[in-house]
C-alpha cells in the first residue's frame, strides 16, 4: 500500500510538473507522454484542449506517421509537426518516449518545440522504466 501511494504522489508530481511547463508557453494546451505506440504514459491538459487531442487513437495515429518517415530515406525522424484549422501538435520521439505538446494554432512553434526539449532529461529517467521495467 505505501508504494501505491508513493507511485500516486510521484505521478501527482509529475502532473504538476507538466502543467507548470504549460501554462509557462501561450498557447500550450496539453502535453501528453507516451510510449513508441502512442500509450500514453501520463497526459496533462487545460480545459481549452480538444479532448479529440488527447485520445490515444490520436496519438498512435501520429507515432505511426512518424514511424513510416523513418522509412523514406532521410534518416530518423525525431519530430514531426501536424497543423491543423484550431491547433497543432508536435511530437518529438526521446529515448523511446514520445513528446506530444498540443497547442494553438497561433503558438509559436518554436516556443512549442522549446517546451518539449526542456522535457527531455525528465523523459530520460522516465524511460528507463518504459524500455526497462523492474
Amino acid at each position: 500500500l505505501d508504494s501505491l501511494l508513493q507511485e500516486i504522489s510521484i505521478m501527482e508530481e509529475l502532473k504538476q510538473l507538466l502543467h507548470d511547463y504549460m501554462t509557462s508557453v501561450p498557447g500550450v494546451l496539453g502535453i501528453i507522454l507516451s510510449d513508441k505506440e502512442g500509450i500514453p504514459i501520463i497526459r496533462c491538459k487545460l480545459d481549452e484542449c480538444p479532448d479529440s487531442a488527447m485520445k490515444t487513437q490520436f496519438i498512435s495515429a501520429h507515432c505511426t506517421a512518424a514511424e513510416q518517415a523513418n522509412k523514406l530515406g532521410m534518416g530518423t525522424n525525431e519530430t514531426i509537426m501536424a497543423v491543423y484549422k484550431n491547433f497543432q501538435v508536435l511530437h518529438m520521439n526521446h529515448a523511446g518516449v514520445v513528446i506530444s505538446v498540443i497547442a494553438t494554432a497561433d503558438a509559436v512553434l518554436n516556443e512549442v518545440k522549446s517546451t518539449a526539449e526542456k522535457l527531455k532529461p525528465l523523459v530520460q529517467d522516465i524511460s528507463l522504466a518504459v524500455i526497462d521495467p523492474v
